[in-house]
């Protein structure tokens, strides 16, 4: 953080993240290629643990509506969920390198490649098909 005048920036590697003005957070929104960044530094880092087949921006960033203070969200494609039912566990394989990648990433789901390609429909991935942007696909990237 440094100090200027009657403000504090917050900065995240160089980039002013948000602002405190008298008792006030102003936070900004991110760019496309920072929310990128973002997401591949995630995914680099969960690979330590877990082999990402995908990594899919969803929600307001992804739709293009993003305003300050907004969390990155993400879902994460994975073969390594095979065999784990419980979602919150799954999550919580997730959310172990959240806090050393940005504050505001969150992610919304984890699923099977299987889940992901062939039963959309059934747990409620649909819209996130339809409006999420592949940031990571391990067989393209």
């Amino acid at each position: 953080m440094a100090e200027v005048k009657n403000r504090v920036l917050i900065e995240y590697e160089g980039v002013v993240e948000a602002e405190i003005k008298d008792g006030l957070l102003i936070e900004y929104v991110k760019t496309e290629e920072q929310v990128r960044d973002i997401i591949l530094k995630y995914v680099k880092a969960l690979e330590s643990e877990i082999e990402v087949d995908k990594a899919v921006l969803v929600g307001s960033y992804a739709r293009g509506c993003a305003r300050g203070g907004e969390e990155i969200d993400v879902i994460i494609v994975s073969p390594n969920f095979e065999g784990i039912s419980n979602g919150l566990h799954r999550k919580r394989l997730l959310t172990k390198k959240v806090a050393k990648v940005h504050t505001l990433l969150l992610p919304r789901g984890a699923y099977t490649p299987d889940e992901y390609n062939n039963r959309p429909k059934e747990l409620g991935l649909t819209y996130y098909k339809q409006t999420g942007k592949v940031i990571y696909d391990k067989n393209r990237d």
